[in-house]
């Protein structure tokens, strides 16, 4: 009901893992989008990690 948090962790130096992770952020964002969460309440950030980072998990938490 607050809102939410979407956090992608990509691999440092790989722009092509932080493109992927960016476009699955937004699918996430979307389909919170059609559950009708407000865009306004959603935030989403993709950062560079370590080199094992999983770009493939987009972490979802509630916002504060």
């Amino acid at each position: 009901s607050g809102g939410a948090r979407l956090d992608v962790v990509v691999p440092t130096g790989f722009s092509e893992a932080k493109r992927m992770g960016f476009y699955r952020a937004m699918a996430v964002r979307n389909l919170l989008i059609e559950m009708k969460l407000p865009p306004g309440r959603i935030d989403v950030s993709v950062r560079e990690g370590k080199a094992a980072a999983d770009a493939s998990v987009v972490r979802v938490a509630p916002r504060r």
